[in-house]
């Protein structure tokens, strides 16, 4: 069974880590988190903590020894991105939020858009209205705005 390559981000959307999925098991490097919702616990913001292990050899006086303790690490929660930040913020609803707050924390977060589950990474949040936004699109060596 070959890993699937995911990542995610810890709450203040700053750190990205590598995460590698095998089956229904996140592995990160030397630790291992199952998918399993008994392991996950909501610490609040749209913030769930994931409990696993942490792995490492280490030398001892009989040669190598494993050394396994347990482990905890921050995930977001699973879902829109705007309920993310609403929970993030506590705000009432996406009208009320800060937009130079929710910056700073989607900043390279990683993302997967659904139905075709593509990976993406958020560089930045436009500063246009969405009706004025326009998208390149080149085709044939003949640019089109969408």
């Amino acid at each position: 069974m070959s890993p699937n390559a995911q990542s995610t981000a810890a709450a203040d959307g700053r750190v990205s880590v590598s995460t590698y999925t095998v089956g229904d098991a996140y592995l990160f490097p030397q630790s291992f988190f199952q998918n399993d919702p008994a392991n996950f616990v909501p610490i609040g913001g749209g913030v769930l903590g994931c409990r696993g292990f942490h792995s490492s050899f280490r030398t001892s006086q009989g040669g190598l020894s494993l050394n396994i303790d347990v482990s905890t690490t921050m995930i977001i929660q699973p879902g829109p991105v705007v309920d993310f930040l609403i929970s993030n913020q506590n705000a009432r609803d996406p009208f009320s939020l800060d937009w130079s707050k929710a910056k700073r924390v989607l900043k390279n977060l990683r993302i997967k858009v659904i139905p075709s589950n593509q990976e993406h990474k958020i560089t930045g949040l436009s500063e246009q209205i969405c009706r004025e936004q326009m998208f390149v699109f080149l085709f044939h060596n003949s640019v089109f705005f969408l």
